[in-house]
């Protein structure tokens, strides 16, 4: 199956990934690439990784991470 993009070419139709059921995860995930794209500030996304390592709640920056999907789409 096929949709119209926005610039009017095919492309291949495809169900976007699984948001977290965890709200304050999902909050994070989309409040960290709104950022990241709003600032065009890719940096942002290492400095944050380096920063939080050690925190589950960033886990997702991981690109293994089972929300990696999410947080990229």
């Amino acid at each position: 199956d096929y949709h119209r993009s926005p610039r009017g070419s095919r492309e291949p139709m495809y169900d976007p990934p699984l948001a977290p059921e965890d709200s304050k995860l999902k909050d994070v995930i989309d409040k960290l690439a709104g950022s990241i794209v709003q600032g065009n500030n890719p940096q942002l996304e290492d400095m944050i990784k380096q920063n939080q390592k050690d925190n589950p709640l960033f886990a997702f920056l991981d690109d293994s991470h089972e929300f990696n999907n999410y947080y990229r789409w």
